[in-house]
């Protein structure tokens, strides 16, 4: 319902007496009753001291432009020819003290005057008492070159009603201000409230239960409705996870959707595995495949860290029983390709360096090489080629040793990043070893190249460096689970680190 602005008129003493016993807040304004296209209120200037004082009372009536028979009939300068007997009267500035525009109106009948700006975009401004101020008795406001125009235009086609001085917002018309009416949009003049919630009895849907009313309306009282602002999450679940069970903006985090927030549902991927110890948390991964190693499950995991695979085989290779020769011809072309991706890039010819060692490994197989260990070599490095070809290969930061004597760096140690805990929840720590001094930057991006958080930007001292992330945003906003890159930057060049968030 829209609103509807009560006149308060000094002389009906009984009405006055109602709005100051419930302490109804009044304001001074402009209001344009109908036409409905129209209808509002109206940014407006006072005089400065002259007129009817606006807080005294209201004065409601139809507009009329004057008309004072000169060649700017509407500036009103002289004795107007129109009569405006319980007009509002229309006056253009100009030529004329406002005073004596004001004083012609009244003496033609109007109830109250309104004045347009004849400055387009000046808006208003305090009119100054004339000569004839303290003869004018009605009240005088000032409204904008804009809103004349949209005004004048109206009364072309029919009459405008306009409402000046003190006004009431009274949505349900029972005689009390909405700000004081405990129930402002039922009629609810004796303001009953048998349970003391202070929801009247014309809208209190749950009488009887204090204090707790009908939240969302529909018809559950608070304390019986599982779900009061209807978000799909029961109120005792959000509550139980830090949320508002009353605002449907403030959802606790659900990674999979089925309205159980994550902090009561142990398992948002339903794959057996609870989320603290799943490897993809909101990807079911029951197997915990972790091809490359690098914390974060096959099933979530979009990148291979090629390093890592690479690694990995050469160890597996080292606890092979065969001859150290063969060892040796593996692990040398392994890390032939690790140097050759990881520094250079050379991609075709990695493949390539790739390719001759799965034709190596099975002409050994079954003869030097036991065949499982063959075909288990041959998988690894066919899953590495796959990775190249299709571009998801990249090459990651394995975690720094600390050194011997920390705080002591050697002319070897070279730039590292790492993360941990990895995944994590709340927390994780940020740590990298620079090698000299200078200029770092730490950020935070996440897989769709846009960054999330800025940890650190400026001058950095040589050695260990400890840094923290607790998933927020550079606004503090909680981001989401899921796996999220951390790049430092310095003048020794470029590391990334994945790192997953799981919440």
């Amino acid at each position: 319902m829209r609103s509807i602005f009560i006149q308060i008129r000094i002389f009906a003493l009984l009405l006055s007496a109602n709005f100051l016993a419930t302490g109804a807040v009044s304001a001074q304004g402009v209001f344009v009753n109908s036409p409905a296209a129209l209808e509002g209120s109206y940014a407006f200037s006072p005089t400065d001291g002259w007129g009817a004082d606006l807080a005294t009372d209201s004065w409601t009536g139809d507009a009329e432009v004057v008309n004072d028979g000169s060649a700017n009939p509407s500036e009103g300068c002289n004795a107007l020819s129109n009569s405006l007997a319980g007009k509002i009267a229309l006056i253009d500035r100009g030529r004329c003290t406002f005073t004596s525009k004001s004083l012609n109106a009244q003496m033609a009948g109007a109830i109250a005057v309104i004045i347009f700006n004849n400055q387009p975009g000046a808006g208003t401004i305090l009119m100054g008492a004339g000569v004839e101020g303290p003869q004018v008795t009605i009240p005088v406001v000032m409204l904008s070159y804009e809103d004349g125009q949209v005004i004048r235009a109206a009364l072309a086609n029919g009459p405008v009603n306009i409402t000046i001085g003190t006004l009431i917002d009274d949505s349900d018309d029972d005689g009390i201000a909405d700000d004081d009416d405990n129930c402002p949009n039922d009629a609810n003049p004796g303001q009953e409230d048998a349970d003391n919630d202070d929801i009247g009895d014309a809208c209190d849907t749950c009488q009887g239960n204090d204090a707790t009313g009908d939240f969302d309306n529909d018809g559950l009282c608070n304390d019986t409705d599982p779900d009061d602002d209807d978000d799909g999450q029961s109120d005792a679940d959000e509550l139980a996870c830090g949320s508002n069970p009353l605002d449907a903006a403030s959802l606790s985090p659900d990674n999979d959707g089925d309205n159980s927030p994550d902090c009561v549902d142990p398992d948002d991927d339903n794959d057996g595995v609870a989320d603290n110890n799943d490897n993809c948390p909101t990807d079911a991964n029951a197997n915990q495949a972790d091809f490359d190693l690098d914390g974060i499950g096959d099933a979530c995991d979009p990148e291979v860290c090629f390093n890592f695979v690479a690694d990995g085989l050469q160890n597996y290779v080292d606890g092979l029983s065969i001859s150290s020769s063969i060892k040796r011809a593996i692990n040398r072309r392994l890390g032939l390709a690790v140097t050759k991706f990881c520094d250079y890039n050379r991609v075709s010819s990695v493949v390539a360096d790739l390719e001759y060692l799965v034709s190596y490994v099975s002409y050994q197989s079954g003869g030097r090489i036991p065949a499982g260990d063959a075909d288990y070599i041959i998988t690894q490095v066919n899953g590495l080629i796959d990775a190249l070809n299709n571009g998801t290969a990249v090459c990651c930061t394995p975690p720094a040793p600390r050194p011997a004597n920390p705080g002591q760096i050697t002319a070897t140690d070279a730039l590292q990043l790492q993360a941990n805990p990895n995944p994590f929840r709340d927390e994780v720590t940020i740590r990298f070893r620079l090698p000299q001094a200078g200029p770092a930057t730490l950020e935070v991006f996440n897989l769709n190249g846009q960054r999330v958080a800025a940890l650190h930007a400026g001058y950095l001292d040589a050695g260990y460096q400890d840094f923290r992330w607790n998933g927020a945003d550079g606004s503090g906003r909680q981001l989401s689970s899921g796996i999220y890159l951390v790049r430092l930057q310095t003048e020794e060049g470029m590391l990334t680190q994945k790192v997953s968030l799981v919440r």
